[in-house]
């Protein structure tokens, strides 16, 4: 406790931080966002966003894109991984610098017929009813549908 405000202020305080982190997360939430890029063996990895007013102090990065590069650096020890912002966007809510990233992997997508291998997993391409994709990482199919308002994905080699 912090002495002369009683036993709960320290971890009241520390309540009221951790609340204040987490609703960065909601689409109305307001930061200085930014768009990064990873490149993995010369090839675009993933894009995402970052709060680039969080940056570790070690290597002057956006702290997201930090800890991603550090991650795929221990799965990845024998590859070239690099990593930086390729759009500041200011300050803006968190549903629009979603929206940013989305047009970005949408242009990916629509002159590569391809997702990168890091979005695979949280990017859907909005425009098509059916879609076929060949992941270039792996050579695998995936079919893409949407019926009654439901996904169905079916990968093939």
């Amino acid at each position: 406790a912090i002495k002369g405000f009683g036993e709960g202020t320290s971890s009241n305080l520390i309540k009221q931080g951790l609340k204040k982190a987490a609703n960065l997360n909601s689409n109305a939430a307001k930061s200085n966002f930014g768009i990064y890029e990873i490149i993995k063996d010369g090839q675009v990895y993933k894009y995402g966003k970052a709060d680039l007013a969080r940056i570790t102090q070690s290597t002057g990065q956006p702290t997201r894109l930090h800890q991603q590069l550090r991650k795929l650096e221990e799965l990845y020890p024998n590859s070239t991984i690099r990593g930086r912002v390729i759009d500041d966007l200011g300050e803006v809510t968190t549903k629009m610098a979603k929206g940013v990233e989305n047009s970005y992997l949408d242009f990916f997508y629509k002159t590569n017929k391809s997702i990168p291998l890091g979005n695979l997993k949280s990017y859907i391409p909005r425009w098509d009813k059916k879609t076929v994709y060949t992941n270039i990482w792996t050579g695998w199919k995936t079919i893409w549908s949407i019926k009654r308002k439901r996904i169905y994905i079916r990968t093939t080699k």
